[in-house]
């Protein structure tokens, strides 16, 4: 099958879906506005332009592209049309989509929960997207009951939690007991809640099975962090 992905190219959820297509023997071609480096089998067309993708405004520059895009993805004659990321890639997707091509949107999160709320237009953005595709997929059940107020009954969905296969990865016997480590590499954004998880690791010291936390990344709740981690007194507890 030739699988033709609309998304960010050096995306890892683009990464993701793009190798396991290809691994399975798919003819896997992915169109985006971003670069990256070229992988075999897989055919990157990369649509150049001039203008900066902000990640938290709305970029209306990418329908500056809509000719190239449309030339393109009919160019490659795909069976079927994955587009990431719904108000971007998934709305690009709507417009371009070929007569009789199946059109798949793979929600990742701020596009459902986020972005809709920002104005009437996002909305009607979002339903028009919706109401083109043939399925929807998503990454979590709470991004699909958000969904469901967006799409017809009936439209095709596909929730897939995301995690760790414990039938292939597994933590190895430790030689010597140690304190759990936990990693957060999640921005630190209220969408996310990162807050929650001082309170699990406070609420875990007060039962008596303490965990050390690793919060790997930034945002601008950077401060709240650092005051609400002093105000539970985990500083022997956060890195």
């Amino acid at each position: 099958m030739k699988i033709c992905f609309l998304a960010h190219a050096s995306s890892a959820h683009t990464r993701l879906w793009v190798h396991y297509f290809r691994d399975q023997g798919h003819q896997v071609s992915v169109v985006s506005l971003t670069p990256a480096k070229s992988e075999p089998g897989i055919d990157l067309h990369y649509l150049p332009h001039s203008w900066r993708i902000h990640q938290e405004r709305t970029n209306w520059h990418y329908l500056l592209q809509l000719p190239r895009l449309w030339k393109t993805v009919r160019d490659i004659e795909p069976d079927l049309l994955n587009a990431h990321f719904l108000t971007s890639y998934g709305f690009l997707g709507a417009l371009v989509r070929p007569a009789g091509c199946p059109l798949v949107i793979s929600l990742h999160g701020s596009d459902i929960l986020l972005i809709p709320e920002r104005s009437f237009l996002h909305k009607r953005a979002a339903r028009f997207s919706f109401n083109r595709a043939h399925m929807v997929t998503s990454a979590a059940q709470h991004m699909t009951e958000v969904l469901t107020g967006y799409i017809a009954p009936g439209k095709p969905v596909l929730t897939m939690q995301y995690g760790v296969d414990t039938r292939h990865f597994f933590p190895p016997s430790a030689s010597a007991p140690r304190t759990p480590v936990c990693l957060s590499t999640r921005k630190m954004m209220p969408v996310y809640n990162p807050e929650v998880i001082l309170i699990a690791v406070r609420k875990l010291e007060e039962q008596g099975s303490p965990i050390r936390i690793q919060m790997a990344n930034n945002g601008e709740l950077l401060h709240v962090l650092k005051q609400k981690t002093a105000e539970l007194q985990l500083e022997n507890r956060m890195k």
